[in-house]
């Protein structure tokens, strides 16, 4: 169990690198340049990495106290229903990807 454990380790650090490689993820959120290739401008993907380091920084403070009172099973019920939470409203917010 340890070793399943130590081997996906850094794996949600990964993660955020490589959806940005993703081409779904490109065609998605990304605009076509002057030849008509998709791309992702500098400045969002430079949010998108900061993003992550911002979240993992607000989970180590707020996360932690939590499942030390209540349980890890409860606290990530908690995260999971703040998650929808965000996601529900985002995409009420939703317009088009290439309005922003």
């Amino acid at each position: 169990m340890m070793c399943v454990a130590a081997g996906a380790d850094g794996y949600q650090i990964s993660l955020n690198g490589n959806i940005i490689a993703n081409l779904g993820f490109v065609r998605k959120i990304g605009r076509q340049n002057a030849t008509g290739v998709y791309a992702l401008a500098p400045n969002h993907t430079a949010i998108w990495g900061a993003m992550q380091s911002l979240g993992q920084l607000i989970a180590m403070v707020f996360i932690n106290p939590l499942s030390d009172t209540f349980g890890r099973k409860y606290t990530l019920y908690f995260l999971w229903f703040v998650l929808l939470g965000v996601r529900h409203l985002l995409s009420r917010m939703y317009i088009g990807w290439s309005l922003m």
